[in-house]
Order: structure tokens, then sequence, then C-alpha cells
């Protein structure tokens, strides 16, 4: 079986597509508390979808209609590696005309009221 190395950001098309089938399967709690808020529109209105593939890149969650990115961060997104590495990824999406908002597990746990007021202000 022939793959299309260059379909989707330089990579093997099938082995973006099982990534995301993985993480969707395997969503963090934080995640499913956000999911279970936004999906099937009912978060004023707009359509987001998980684990999103743009580029080379998987995102959280993805509303198209207001080039909006969410991320979710948990702890791994503290060590200064992962941060390099989110730092470069927002700037390539943004080149893209990408909006993105992060929050952390605990904002999703604590302050999730916040967080969805924040989105409504980064889309209105």
């Amino acid at each position: 079986m022939e793959r299309h190395v260059n379909y989707r950001g330089g990579r093997y098309y099938t082995s973006l597509l099982e990534q995301v089938r993985e993480l969707r399967k395997n969503q963090t709690e934080a995640e499913d508390i956000f999911w279970r808020i936004v999906r099937n529109r009912k978060y004023i209105g707009l359509k987001f979808r998980r684990q999103h593939q743009i580029g080379r890149f998987i995102t959280d969650f993805f509303c198209a209609s207001k080039s909006l990115i969410v991320e979710i961060d948990g702890k791994i997104h503290l060590s200064s590696t992962q941060r390099e590495r989110d730092i470069s990824r927002d700037y390539y999406l943004q080149s893209l005309g990408y909006k993105i908002l992060r929050f952390s597990n605990r904002e999703i746990f604590k302050e999730i009221d916040i967080v969805l007021e924040k989105i409504r202000t980064a889309v209105l």
C-alpha cells in the first residue's frame, strides 16, 4: 500500500489519523469536561472540533468559523522543553491566522466560567 508522504504536514496521513483517533479515545479529564460543554454547538452556537489537525500539528479544540484554537495544557507543558515547542507551534499557527487560547487543567477544573468568558470575549 502506497502512502502519501506530503499529504498532511509532511507526515504520513495514516499515522496522523491514527494519532488523532488515539487522542480522542484517551482525552484527559479536563478535555472531557471542556468537550461536554462545547460539543454540538452547545456553547454560544460555536462548532468545535476536537483533536483537529492543522498542518503537522494536532490541536485540542478548533473552531473554524472563528479561526480559534483552544489548548488545554497539563503539567507536561510546564517543562522548558515543552514550553519552547508550544511557543514555536503557536507562532506557526498564528502565522496562518489562527488565534490561540491556552488554559491549564486547573483552570478547566476550578475556573470554567472564567475560561468560557475568555473564549466568548475572544470571538465576539
